[in-house]
């Protein structure tokens, strides 16, 4: 299971938006048609990642505590 805390930003500045077409296009050979497609940029919070498997485990980080691991019953 993996969780991610935080807010989606709309990019609307198009500098931004034009670098992000220039490095997909560089990247892979495809570049999305300006204006008609969603930019974002993701502002995260928090995040948490546990496995139920045969070590039973959680990461967790968040800019406060940092990263940890937690042991699971």
């Amino acid at each position: 299971e993996f969780k991610l805390y935080g807010r989606a930003v709309d990019i609307q500045d198009p500098q931004l938006r034009e670098t992000y077409r220039t490095t997909i296009l560089a990247r892979i050979g495809w570049e999305t048609d300006e204006p008609n497609y969603h930019l974002f940029a993701i502002d995260i919070d928090s995040a948490a990642f546990a496995t139920f498997a045969d070590e039973h485990y959680a990461l967790a980080w968040d800019p406060h505590k940092g990263p940890r691991r937690m042991e699971l019953a």
